[in-house]
């Protein structure tokens, strides 16, 4: 994500008027992820719920900053005041599913996330599957490596 993104959300954030502050954090993990921290005024000085505010920066995030993928979560302090965008600390639901098959494990995620749309009030479905490296695993044959003088840490 990068800093014209983050400071555009920013923004937009600090225009809400029951916002008290936003703090940025740019570059987490990797150089393409940011996170915002957003309090909000009490409970009882706001007309909109949490809720309310979330699904309208939501919409804020979809209409004009379609070049990042925004994924905002209310937190559990989101209910006294505070709410924190992304990262799976802050769902309120996590789905694992488990298998020996990767790639049915794959489609079966897919086929998830497919039917989790279609569920009133679900919002910001996402997996955390990555593809990654191929895995190798190696046996050494320690006679042979004795023959030509050389060691597992060579290898």
């Amino acid at each position: 994500m990068t800093d014209a993104v983050v400071a555009e959300l920013e923004q937009y954030v600090l225009s809400i008027p029951e916002v008290t502050y936003c703090l940025s954090d740019v570059g987490l993990i990797s150089s393409n992820k940011a996170k915002l921290t957003v309090q909000l005024v009490g409970k009882r000085e706001r007309s909109r719920s949490v809720w309310q505010i979330t699904d309208a920066t939501r919409s804020f995030a979809k209409n004009n900053l379609s070049q990042a993928a925004v994924r905002i979560s209310e937190s559990k302090s989101s209910v006294a005041g505070i709410s924190t965008g992304g990262g799976e600390e802050h769902s309120s639901l996590l789905i694992y599913l488990l298998g020996s098959d990767m790639d049915s494990l794959i489609k079966a995620s897919y086929q998830m996330q497919k039917n989790l749309t279609k569920v009133t009030g679900i919002k910001d479905i996402r997996s955390n599957y990555r593809v990654g490296v191929p895995e190798f695993k190696l046996t050494v044959d320690r006679d042979r490596m004795k023959f030509f003088n050389t060691s597992v840490q060579d290898v």
